[in-house]
């Protein structure tokens, strides 16, 4: 029983994974402006990550 779990939740997590799309390179940036890698959730059709080019300094207000 406990491997049929672990089966489901490997078949789960990979299903997951293919339902995004990975930018990188100057889609990436064409995308999203300063960014090197963009991984997009397509089904909720959000940004689910962003890697910068270079560090930003972040302002507080």
């Amino acid at each position: 029983m406990k491997i049929l779990k672990i089966i489901i939740f490997i078949l789960l997590s990979s299903y997951s994974n293919s339902i995004a799309q990975e930018l990188t390179g100057q889609k990436a940036d064409e995308y999203f402006k300063g960014a090197s890698y963009v991984k997009l959730d397509e089904q909720r059709k959000t940004v689910s990550f962003v890697r910068l080019k270079e560090p930003v300094p972040i302002a507080s207000s």
